[in-house]
């Protein structure tokens, strides 16, 4: 495993991918996570 994050609920619909390279979640308590793999150094 590269990373992990705790999110606050969830997932209940599948991530996604925007056009800005970001990833998208939703988790059941309503929250939105926008998430950037920076990559390794």
């Amino acid at each position: 495993m590269i990373w992990d994050l705790e999110l606050d609920g969830a997932v209940d619909r599948p991530p996604l991918v925007g056009p800005d390279g970001y990833l998208y979640i939703v988790t059941d308590k309503g929250s939105l996570y926008k998430i950037l793999d920076a990559g390794n150094p």
